[in-house]
């Protein structure tokens, strides 16, 4: 949802939350279903980037974490109009 990612990146911004966009290649997220619903829902993902994804060696950074947690809880800190 092209509003949702608006607010998304709005907020990162006006929060100083250093972010960027993720293009995927090939894969999806579990937002996928209800993009595809067709439902009315807006969806929109907030991705930790990560090594190794999908192994027992998979790695993030403590710092991602800390600023998606970050950007969560700014994005639903002030009401959501899309």
């Amino acid at each position: 949802h092209a509003g949702l990612v608006r607010l998304m990146r709005q907020r990162a911004q006006e929060a100083s939350i250093a972010h960027q966009m993720e293009v995927l290649t090939g894969g999806t997220t579990d937002a996928r279903p209800m993009q595809i619903a067709n439902a009315g829902c807006a969806a929109g993902c907030i991705s930790i980037p990560c090594r190794y994804v999908h192994t027992q060696s998979e790695t993030v950074d403590a710092n991602d974490v800390e600023a998606c947690i970050q950007l969560l809880v700014e994005i639903l800190a002030k009401p959501i109009e899309l």
